[in-house]
């Protein structure tokens, strides 16, 4: 049985469609038995969706732009 910390592991992944069949079937069953975990998986795609629209407003300029996409990319990778 997966863990809630493995959970925020392999959220990324789970979200860029990069877990195993296996994997993508035990994060499911426990996101699907464990609200807190179904919290934070809904809190971290709305965090993501508005982070998103944010980022596309067209007067942020483009260095501040690059500079989040990379600390967001950074951050992302640290947590594989």
């Amino acid at each position: 049985m997966i863990t809630c910390k493995e959970i925020i592991q392999t959220l990324t992944a789970y979200l860029e469609d990069d877990l195993s069949s296996e994997g993508r079937v035990c994060f499911e069953q426990h996101i699907d038995e464990c609200g807190p975990s179904m919290a934070f998986l809904r809190s971290y795609e709305k965090s993501s969706e508005l982070a998103t629209q944010a980022l596309r407003m067209e007067d942020i300029p483009d260095e501040f732009r690059d500079r989040i996409h990379g600390l967001l990319r950074e951050k992302l990778e640290f947590r594989r």
